[in-house]
């Protein structure tokens, strides 16, 4: 599963192809889509800002690298498959490097023609919700002031140059502000979840599974604000056990999983292996997790 940010592209059918773009910080990189034809002619493309603008495995973080990262690439992309007839592209948003509100992206994007654009976001924050965020691409707390007034700045670029005011749409805060470009650009929003949910019919596979695994690197508050974790909770009936597998959990979300009366086994690899291993042999520590707790739901140890 995805909510629009890393594996949303591993999500669709399609061919997959690679063009080559600058990463946020300008070093050249391949990036792949897919495309598939739709069914009343002309090609639909999926694209996923975490691979476009998003830091790249072993890629240095701090509050410089994240400030310094430009959205453009996104917008290039989004050009490219304007350019050579893509009639539908959807975007999942999330997973991004980048701090600059989503100005670079819609710059670079220019006019996308009559192309539906979807923007299938992992948070269904307004615009300056972003800010909510940023500490997770790198950003320092004495650095937020700079990041308001980025958004500040690409809000009001959006409202000129596109005549929309995008600050109080939900999702617009998502991927950094990325959302918020996409909308200026003439994207309809949706939750990324969602979208994926129903390619897959993911309803009726959860109506009938005996349990549920899910998961995700960080758990904490924002994972149950349209991630995927609040959402497969949301959507899962209340008496089949679910498994969250993470990297690590903060105190919040391990008080917000108390508080759910389901049954419900929070497996951290971080506090169970260490993050040593749980970095380095991330998928022993998982599978090693998943035969735990499906051993603590047999014997009713689960929380909830």
């Amino acid at each position: 599963m995805s909510d629009g940010g890393e594996g949303f592209l591993d999500a669709w059918s399609g061919t997959l192809h690679e063009i080559t773009l600058p990463d946020p910080w300008g070093t050249p990189h391949r990036v792949p889509y897919r495309l598939r034809p739709l069914r009343d002619g002309g090609v639909a493309a999926f694209v996923e800002s975490a691979t476009v603008i998003g830091y790249r495995p072993n890629h240095p973080r701090s509050a410089a690298i994240a400030l310094e990262g430009s959205s453009a690439p996104l917008g290039m992309l989004l050009a490219h498959l304007a350019a050579n007839g893509a009639r539908r592209i959807t975007c999942g948003v999330g997973g991004t490097a980048t701090s600059d509100g989503g100005i670079g992206c819609f710059d670079a994007a220019g006019d996308l023609g009559d192309v539906e654009l979807v923007a299938a976001v992992d948070v269904l924050l307004p615009y300056r919700g972003a800010l909510d965020f940023a500490p997770q691409k790198g950003i320092d707390a004495s650095d937020l002031d700079e990041i308001a007034r980025r958004l500040d700045v690409a809000a009001h670029h959006f409202a000129t140059v596109a005549h929309l005011v995008v600050d109080e749409v939900a999702g617009a805060g998502s991927g950094g502000g990325v959302g918020g470009a996409l909308i200026a650009l003439g994207a309809s929003v949706e939750s990324g979840f969602s979208v994926v949910a129903r390619e897959h019919r993911l309803d009726e596979a959860l109506a009938h599974a005996a349990v549920v695994v899910t998961g995700e690197g960080r758990l904490d508050a924002s994972s149950f604000q349209g991630k995927v974790v609040g959402s497969i909770l949301d959507a899962t009936p209340a008496t089949t056990p679910v498994v969250i597998v993470c990297g690590s959990a903060d105190r919040r979300a391990l008080e917000v999983v108390r508080n759910l009366s389901r049954p419900i086994v929070v497996a951290d690899c971080t506090e169970s292996f260490g993050a040593s291993a749980a970095y380095g042999r991330t998928g022993a520590c998982v599978s090693a997790l998943i035969v735990r707790a499906l051993a603590e739901l047999e014997t009713g140890a689960a929380t909830g």
